[in-house]
């Protein structure tokens, strides 16, 4: 049974860390995966001297040195060189025709590999065929190029399949570049495909769409084309000398004696654009390796000597490398944050289960204690039945120390394929696909488990190989030995402790002694310490008081008469409490923890929808494309409304506003009162008055003479805090963002933080009162109208209403917006993200091993119990007791130990929650985007809510449920004995 024990406590603690490690893992591969540039490094350069064979080597040199630092981290199979020649003119007819004359259009060929396009399937042919990877000999006198357009740019350019049109460029004296040569290039259309999303990698998030050169929706535009690498670099060397191409030899490294290139005569005006990228392989990096990672980026980043080498001797120019350093930086600290609330879990786990092994090895050795003092008695020696014992115990251990490792890595997997999205199913292999070196990473905390296990198997065997039977039966009948911590007095120094921890931690984190993002890292390490230290200090005052409890309650029983059964529970508790205070302590500290897991879980849960609805302000919100006038802001409510399933609509001015003229800028949110309150997540505590009376206040500006010179304002806390302002103050922003046209504000409600804002120090205001002193003091002759930039929705929750709204968001002809958020898409991808799922997967473990060791510490305690108090019960049932008077006192004894435990464990579990939730709850970031400084503040904003579960109540039948299991195992076990067969004294 110990032996099962300690197998199952061996794979918790292993599962643990490894489960950590995956979701970890996920986590990171999913931060490289977000946007092709964080899992993209990148070379940059101008050419204006392309030639194919010196390409080449500048390629090979790049992979063989830049990048030496990081090459076991890529995947070579997505390298990639792609060209650019940009900002070419357009001419519909050839330029040296009569009357020919560029367009405003410009076009800009994107060289590429054609066989990757081709193989890798990177576009959806709709007609025609893809450019052919064709390298022109230098005497070629064609200088067609053969390019692909998307559909959307075709239409636009009234193009088709076989369509040709003419660009130029030019070759010039770098001492003269006015007399250049300018060269003509047919550019022939040999295929068309669908417009892309942008969301291949391929493509590294160009979608190759169209962009407009004014602010005209009618263009001029800069199109976009598809052209093979070959072709644009040899079609433009055609147009240089050959007496200045560049090396073709491979530059070896270090080498002092390059030879640079010399001035060339004739280079391209506008150079070619070369870029070089390298994919790192995601699907192969671990958590584990983020640090040597960002090292190794930073070496490349930052070492200049190879990429100035190959500026020497190739002539390319303007070189800058690029790598996803910032973004794995951020990642980093936000994985910093994560794992304190992780780790907070996983060492209140390993500690329980700790105590569980220690105590399940004391009631074996306890168990065997008659035994082994009749060996003592008999002569054996204390070294003899200490080796026995302890030979027994640690094959044991060690059966169990292997069995777990090796069960811990499938457990894991399971696990992960139970709580991780199918796109992060790789993770799972990324890090368990190695066993033995996974099982070597978490071997320290099995070993530290085994050692603990054969510690406690080393004391108890110590104490109990000391008594012999006459010492035996002295401390069965009434225990005089003390625990060690009530003879150290250890529980009045936790109290010490606690208040000194207790002052500490209300000082480091309520002062501004340390910095805020330290503060933000210290909060949960020393508020899940205040916490434990108090809850340790009250059970050990609690336990030394227990006993005194028990006299107590067994003298009033007698005086009260309140029958025999009652007082004979009290008084043997009383008589020997050291075997029920274990067990009340074990069965309260798994209650303790499985209430204070599905209450951090349920708190967990309700976070992510608290962080959406905080961001989106409604359920959904978005910018207009065109700016519409402040004036038709009823118009664009009521087109929005018509929408089916929308309930309300709202509009705004939404931007960042200088203070006055001091260098700050604020969060300003000019809304329509009337409809804001209607739209709007508004959280009940947030202010003094609800949110229509706060609305009303803002309306007032729009016809009280009293608000000509000022407009109502409502401001956040963090706000009133930074610049000195109250109930009544006034300040002034910059309505034009350049420190002048100043409208004064006045103060009239503030607020503990502002919905639909990313940082604090925000300002909310009426349109139309903010309208009215804005065309007072700015738009003064009508030539700077306030516009309006925001909308948000309130809809139903109608799933085919939902799509309908979102496709019109979306892609509508007359309500699409240029950006929005859908507050319902922005919980589930919070839900999703792999650092959410890694906490609810550790707290999902939780109840389940508390559970396991209220079922097995209960099962196995009782059983022994029980069997230790045969011959009691005997001698009772011998003096006249009936079964059902012996049955009735173990119920008194269960019940007072279970509901002693059960009071203690909801007690403290209550206590650690209140303590410990609001610091540990973790919030996942609400964007790809979002900055650190945005992470920081989203963990405290808005405030987390404590939620206890529905399961809650489920977790408390359970564990009456295994108190009367218990119960019926002992009725069970003292009543199959004949009493003539306890009772027979043996030859001892």
């Amino acid at each position: 049974m110990v032996g099962l024990g300690v197998l199952a406590v061996v794979i918790c603690v292993c599962v643990a860390p490894l489960y950590t490690q995956v979701a970890m893992t996920a986590g990171l591969q999913e931060a490289l995966s977000a946007t092709p540039g964080n899992a993209s490094i990148s070379i940059i350069s101008q050419d204006d001297l392309p030639f194919w064979d010196s390409l080449q080597p500048v390629t090979d040199s790049f992979s063989r040195y830049s990048l030496a630092s990081i090459r076991s981290n890529l995947d070579d199979s997505k390298q990639q060189m792609v060209t650019e020649a940009t900002a070419l003119p357009v001419y519909l007819h050839a330029p040296l025709a009569k009357n020919s004359k560029p367009s405003l259009d410009q076009i800009s060929l994107e060289g590429t590999d054609m066989v990757a396009v081709k193989s890798g399937k990177h576009v959806s042919l709709i007609q025609g065929r893809l450019p052919d990877a064709h390298l022109k000999a230098y005497t070629d006198p064609d200088s067609t190029i053969e390019i692909a357009l998307p559909a959307n740019t075709a239409s636009t350019m009234h193009m088709a399949v076989g369509s040709q049109f003419y660009t130029q460029v030019a070759t010039a004296s770098p001492t003269d570049s006015k007399k250049a040569t300018r060269h003509i290039i047919p550019i022939k259309i040999v295929g068309i495909f669908r417009d892309m999303d942008g969301k291949d990698l391929f493509w590294h998030g160009d979608s190759l769409g169209k962009s407009s050169l004014s602010t005209s929706p009618s263009g001029p535009f800069v199109y976009k084309a598809v052209v093979s690498n070959e072709e644009l670099v040899s079609t433009f060397s055609r147009f240089i000398s050959q007496a200045d191409k560049p090396s073709q030899n491979p530059v070896v490294f270090p080498d002092d004696n390059i030879a640079p290139v010399q001035q060339p005569a004739y280079p391209l005006v506008n150079p070619l654009n070369v870029t070089w990228y390298y994919s790192l392989d995601v699907h192969t990096i671990s958590n584990n390796q983020l640090n040597s990672l960002l090292l190794q980026l930073h070496e490349f980043q930052y070492r200049r000597y190879p990429t100035d080498s190959m500026l020497l001797a190739y002539g390319l120019t303007k070189i800058h490398t690029f790598a996803p350093i910032d973004s794995l930086t951020n990642y980093q600290k936000q994985l910093a944050i994560s794992q304190v609330p992780a780790l907070s879990l996983v060492i209140m786990i390993f500690c329980l289960l700790l105590y569980f092994v220690a105590l399940m090895a004391n009631l074996l050795v306890e168990r065997q204690a008659p035994a082994l003092a009749i060996v003592r008695s008999r002569g054996g020696s204390r070294g003899q039945i200490f080796g026995a014992l302890m030979a027994q115990g640690t094959a044991v251990s060690l059966l169990a120390l292997l069995a777990g490792l090796i069960l811990a890595i499938p457990i894991t997997a399971w696990l992960g394929y139970m709580q991780l999205p199918a796109t992060d199913y790789v993770a799972i292999s990324t890090v368990l696909s190695n066993w033995v070196r996974t099982s070597l990473s978490v071997s320290g905390y099995a070993l530290l488990t085994v050692a603990v296990v054969l510690l406690a198997l080393m004391i108890a065997i110590y104490q109990a190989t000391a008594l012999d039977v006459l010492a035996l039966r002295r401390e069965a009948g009434r225990s005089t030995r003390r625990p060690l911590w009530l003879r150290f007095r250890l529980d009045l120094i936790a109290v010490i402790i606690m208040s000194v921890g207790f002052g500490v931690s209300i000082y480091l984190t309520n002062s501004n002694t340390l910095d805020p993002h330290l503060r933000l890292a210290l909060l949960s390490p020393l508020v899940m310490a205040r916490a434990v230290c108090t809850i340790i200090a009250a059970l050990l005052l609690f336990l030394r008081f227990f006993p005194y409890l028990l006299d107590w309650g067994s003298r009033w029983a007698t005086q009260r008469n309140r029958g025999a059964s009652s007082m004979l529970a009290l008084a043997q508790l009383a008589r020997s409490p050291r075997q029920s205070l274990r067990m009340a302590l074990l069965f309260a500290l798994a209650t303790a923890f499985a209430l204070f897991a599905l209450i951090l879980g349920a708190s967990q849960f309700q976070r992510a929808s608290d962080v959406a609805t905080n961001a989106v302000g409604a359920d959904f919100s978005g910018t207009f494309f065109n700016q519409p006038d402040a004036t038709t802001m009823s118009d664009q409510i009521h087109a929005y409304s018509q929408l089916k399933g929308v309930q309300g609509v709202t509009v705004g001015y939404v931007d960042k506003l200088n203070l006055g003229e001091q260098q700050a800028y604020v969060n300003f949110q000019a809304v329509d009162a009337d409809t804001y309150k209607n739209v709007v997540y508004w959280p009940a505590d947030n202010a003094s008055q609800p949110l229509p009376t706060l609305m009303a206040q803002l309306a007032q500006g729009r016809t009280s003479e009293d608000h000509d010179q000022w407009v109502p304002a409502l401001i956040d806390q963090a706000m009133a805090s930074n610049y000195h302002l109250g109930l009544g103050s006034t300040f002034s922003l910059s309505a034009t963002g350049d420190g002048i046209n100043l409208i004064p504000f006045k103060v009239t409600t503030i607020v503990k933080y502002m919905p639909a804002t990313a940082t604090p120090d925000s300002v909310l205001v009426d349109l139309r009162a903010y309208q009215k002193l804005y065309d007072k003091l700015v738009n003064t002759v009508g030539s700077q109208p306030l516009s309006i930039n925001q909308i948000w929705l309130r809809t139903t929750d109608d799933a085919t209403s939902l799509a309908q709204i979102r496709h019109e968001l979306l892609n509508g002809d007359q309500l699409q917006l240029a950006a929005f958020n859908d507050r319902r898409q922005l919980t589930e991808n919070l839900r999703r993200e792999p650092l959410y799922i890694q906490l609810i997967g550790i707290l999902a473990l939780g109840p389940l091993v508390a559970l396991l060791l209220v079922m097995m510490g209960s099962l196995i305690a009782s059983w022994l119990q029980a069997r230790d108090r045969l011959v009691n019960f005997a001698i009772m049932r011998a003096l006249g007791a009936t079964p059902r008077n012996i049955a009735s006192i173990l119920a008194w004894e269960q019940a007072i130990v279970y509901a002693i435990a059960i009071l203690l464990g909801a007690i403290f579990g209550a206590l650690l929650s209140w303590m410990v939730v609001p610091s540990l709850v973790f919030t996942s970031s609400p964007g790809q985007q979002t900055s650190l400084d945005e992470f920081y503040l989203a963990q405290s904003i808005p405030p987390v809510q404590i939620i206890v579960p529905t399961l809650l109540g489920v977790g408390l039948a359970i564990l009456i449920v295994v108190c009367v299991l218990a119960l019926s195992m002992i009725l069970r076990v003292i009543s199959r004995p004949s009493l003539a067969g306890t009772l027979r004294i043996n030859e001892d």
